[in-house]
């Protein structure tokens, strides 16, 4: 009996050692599938290339490619598998032009050194404008198209002109054979040696300075080229137009000849104290100033002068003179005390207008600036 009992217990151990690693040995571990250790140039995402066995993990980024895990079931090991990013590789360069600024009587690039910041310099057909090179990108870098330009063959106008200015190879070109070419409305036009050249016509007559009047009234004062027709003005200009050109001149907004408020006046101002082409109106004086107004049939403008006081220190010279009347202290100034000086007054007019002036400081230092009609018809 007790050998039996013996028998027993040894057949239980063994069981209870297959039962327990049976018990540890459960589920299948994971396993790389064909993309493990492949190259790609994208990440990998088909699970079954990905994991023979065991369930794909979505791959990570690493510095060369990509990992990710095959997760093995129950008691069994997850594997870690990676692919490599075959364009991660060492990146190409792109080419990079030299620059060249201004014009060029021959080709600045000749060689990588001279032309090219970046890439290999290689030869490229001229065009009658520039010159040109290329500079290639190395290790599937991009190729770059360089050119600097060519001194124009043209000869330069800078200015408008009523008629063609270039009219041969000698006054229009610096190289090439002159042709003439059609004319736009606003350009003259011609070719050298193929190349386009142009001036710009000049179809408005001009007119400087300022003026109280339209100063072009037909084709022969308005125009150049093209038939005169009137337009409307604007506040400051008189316009015209010559063909569909718009032209103008300015218009005369300061129209009073005489507009000095600090020089002291014994008399009122007159005609001849508007300027050509404005009306003299005269208005209602202040106790201080002489007024008046020029009009003209786009603008009225208010003029005004100092008007002299009984208790100026100045001598009151109610009649046009020929002469400055005023040249010293004796003829200027009426108190024995002031001092006299020519001040800022020419002897021939006051601030450089046409009215006679000088200066008159009493000794309690009032300065007065007396001035005196220089014209019969005014203060001009």
């Amino acid at each position: 009996m007790r050998k039996y009992a013996t028998h027993c217990l040894i057949l239980a151990c063994i069981c209870l050692f297959f039962s327990v690693t049976s018990a540890h040995a459960t589920g299948r571990a994971g396993q790389c599938g064909p993309a493990d250790g492949a190259s790609f140039n994208a990440e990998p995402t088909d699970a079954a290339a990905m994991c023979t066995k065991g369930k794909a993990v979505p791959a990570t980024v690493t510095g060369s490619g990509w990992e990710w895990t095959c997760e093995g079931s129950g008691t069994e090991a997850d594997v870690t598998c990676s692919a490599t990013n075959c364009s991660s590789g060492p990146s190409g360069e792109d080419g990079a032009c030299r620059s060249y600024s201004g014009t060029h009587s021959s080709q600045p690039a000749t060689n990588t050194s001279n032309g090219c910041d970046a890439g290999v310099f290689a030869e490229r057909s001229d065009s009658t404008s520039n010159w040109r090179w290329y500079c290639n990108g190395t290790g599937g870098g991009a190729d770059a198209s360089c050119s600097a330009n060519k001194p124009s063959p043209c000869r330069s106008y800078g200015s408008s002109y009523a008629s063609q200015p270039a009219t041969s190879s000698a006054n229009g070109c610096t190289s090439g054979a002159y042709s003439d070419a059609s004319d736009t409305s606003t350009e003259w036009r011609w070719t050298c040696g193929g190349t386009s050249c142009d001036a710009d016509k000049q179809i408005c007559r001009t007119y400087s300075g300022n003026h109280t009047s339209q100063p072009a009234t037909n084709t022969a004062s308005g125009c150049y080229i093209g038939s005169y027709s009137d337009t409307s003005d604007t506040s400051t200009k008189w316009q015209w137009r010559c063909g569909s050109t718009t032209c103008d001149a300015r218009k005369e907004t300061n129209l009073c000849n005489f507009g000095n408020t600090n020089v002291e006046m014994p008399i009122g101002p007159s005609s001849n104290d508007c300027k050509a082409g404005a009306t003299f109106v005269n208005v209602a004086d202040t106790a201080t100033q002489w007024k008046w107004n020029c009009v003209t049939s786009y603008t009225t403008d208010n003029c005004a002068s100092k008007r002299m006081q009984a208790s100026s220190d100045c001598v009151a010279y109610t009649t046009p003179r020929s002469s400055n009347p005023g040249t010293s202290r004796a003829t200027g100034c009426k108190s024995s005390s002031s001092t006299w000086s020519q001040g800022p007054y020419s002897s021939s007019g006051s601030s450089g207008k046409d009215t006679w002036g000088w200066q008159c400081t009493t000794s309690g230092g009032t300065l007065h600036r007396c001035g005196a009609a220089k014209s019969s018809s005014g203060y001009y």
